[in-house]
């Protein structure tokens, strides 16, 4: 499996959107190509994270998270993301079983 990121923090990083990593996979046209869902970058450049998540299940590879803005635990009460609705919404569509 190979993964490519999206990253929010520097300025001159080619892939900077979650939409430009998904048609790159996408043109591809491999299967062994996904996206590293980061929900710290995709909330820094795209917000709606429930949302964008639903968009991106087929060309996700593998899922990482942490809180806004500070990137400490995601389960932290001090950032913008309610990370157990999150990955209530995440988990639905990955696993189905235990």
């Amino acid at each position: 499996m190979c993964l490519i990121e999206p990253i929010s923090t520097r300025l001159n990083y080619y892939l900077r959107s979650y939409s430009t990593a998904i048609d790159i996979v996408k043109s591809s046209k491999t299967d062994n190509l996904k996206v590293m869902l980061d929900s710290f970058h995709l909330q820094r450049l795209h917000g709606n994270l429930t949302e964008r998540v639903q968009e991106m299940i087929p060309f996700v590879g593998h899922v990482q998270i942490s809180q806004t803005p500070k990137r400490n635990c995601p389960m932290s009460d001090d950032g913008e993301v309610n990370h157990r609705y999150f990955i209530s919404k995440l988990v639905e569509p990955f696993y189905q079983d235990f």
